[in-house]
């Protein structure tokens, strides 16, 4: 595997670490919120490389500029999937607003729960186009080999 392949999965791991903490929190609510967790990290960072991975497949021996445009097209992707996620908490802050909670629950601990899930769609997607650019830019400035730039 190459380095950069290998940093890449390194660093998208490290992501599951909130997720972890959440699901082994002491509590009930631990469960919950770590369930939250996973399906916002799927959404944006499993489900961008998913679709990354289906279009650009058979690409794998590719010049230097294309390989930097997959970069940049995964980047934009990551923010996109996060700005989705990020729509799909506010839609169920709304919903959520509108629904009476049932008794002994309290509305704002609710409210609060789908920002989070709203905000966090938006750092995992943020943070997938950190990672991405900091690899693009690796790819940039490596030195041409002139056997292999054909």
């Amino acid at each position: 595997m190459k380095r950069q392949n290998i940093l890449s999965v390194i660093i998208f791991a490290l992501l599951i670490i909130p997720f972890l903490f959440n699901i082994f929190n002491s509590g009930e609510e631990g469960y919950f919120w770590g369930l939250w967790d996973a399906i916002t990290l799927f959404i944006v960072n499993v489900g961008g490389i998913l679709i990354f991975s289906s279009i650009f497949h058979n690409t794998k021996f590719c010049s230097k500029e294309f390989s930097v445009y997959k970069l940049i097209w995964l980047q934009e992707l990551f923010i996109i999937l996060g700005i989705f996620g990020s729509i799909m908490g506010v839609t169920t802050l709304i919903v959520n607003m509108e629904i009476p909670p049932p008794p002994g629950v309290d509305p704002l601990g609710s409210l609060i729960s789908n920002m989070a899930i709203c905000s966090l769609a938006l750092i995992y997607g943020f943070f997938g186009a950190i990672i991405t650019y900091m690899i693009q830019k690796y790819n940039e400035l490596k030195p041409i080999n002139n056997d292999t730039a054909n």
